[in-house]
């Protein structure tokens, strides 16, 4: 059974194979930074890291520094932890035109850490264009789950599709109401954002969202998922049409 100490190996693991010269920072965010783990059920290297900009300007020296942060990523990998790889940026990239969506949670100190080097989070700054592609990213998780509604009239559910409803769900209740508080303008941090849904949507329920979050999916029955993501997908579809029009206000 993991517990903390392998989540804090293998953010050593990490750092000490990026750190170097070309390394300007590495930041955390998630539960490592908050001090919240729950050992085998959260993410390892929710974390950013920035480089200097010579390095990937030169063709040869960005080849080198992929190369380690693949070293990096497959000795976590081989932990057996939750994992996903880090993101990593240039510095000018970062500090001009970072990604909209996670300016809330970077930039706060209680939500990310500075693990390794400088301390970039009050510089993080983004563009209108990245602004209104995290606005827009609500609809696109629409289509997604949408696109699941098909498999509630399925008496016999295959394994692949069992897995697509558990994930599709797994994914509403941990970024679905971020995305309509963003879409409709309150830019929150993700675990601000399911309580500032009933102001972001009024006149929705937002229940559905509300009501599996305490379950282990992968243990309920085909009827049990069924009824949950047809309640998430009614609801989603309440939602879009309370985002699309405001929207529509604001043009």
């Amino acid at each position: 059974m993991p517990n903390l100490g392998d989540y804090q190996l293998a953010l050593k693991m990490c750092t000490d194979v990026v750190a170097g010269p070309e390394c300007v920072s590495v930041m955390l965010y998630g539960s490592l930074a908050r001090n919240l783990v729950r050992p085998g059920h959260s993410d390892v290297l929710d974390a950013f890291v920035v480089v200097s900009d010579d390095v990937l300007r030169n063709e040869l020296d960005h080849a080198r520094l992929i190369e380690k942060f693949l070293v990096a990523c497959a000795s976590v990998s081989a932990l057996g932890l939750p994992f996903h790889p880090f993101h990593y940026y240039g510095c000018d990239e970062v500090l001009t035109y970072h990604p909209a969506l996670f300016l809330p949670t970077w930039k706060r100190h209680g939500f990310s850490r500075v693990q390794l080097g400088r301390d970039l989070r009050s510089e993080l700054n983004t563009t209108s264009h990245s602004i209104l592609l995290a606005r827009a990213a609500f609809y696109s998780f629409c289509r997604y789950l949408l696109s699941l509604g098909h498999l509630a009239s399925r008496n016999i559910l295959t394994p692949s599709q069992r897995f697509s409803i558990i994930g599709a769900l797994t994914r509403s209740r941990k970024v679905l109401p971020l995305l309509v508080c963003v879409a409709c303008g309150h830019w929150v941090e993700q675990s601000e954002a399911l309580a500032t849904l009933p102001k972001a949507v009024p006149d929705c329920d937002i229940a559905p969202l509300t009501s599996f979050g305490h379950l282990e999916l992968d243990s309920l029955s085909r009827d049990a998922l069924i009824q949950i993501l047809t309640m998430v997908v009614r609801c989603t579809e309440d939602l879009h049409r309370a985002v699309r029009g405001g929207f529509e206000l604001e043009r």
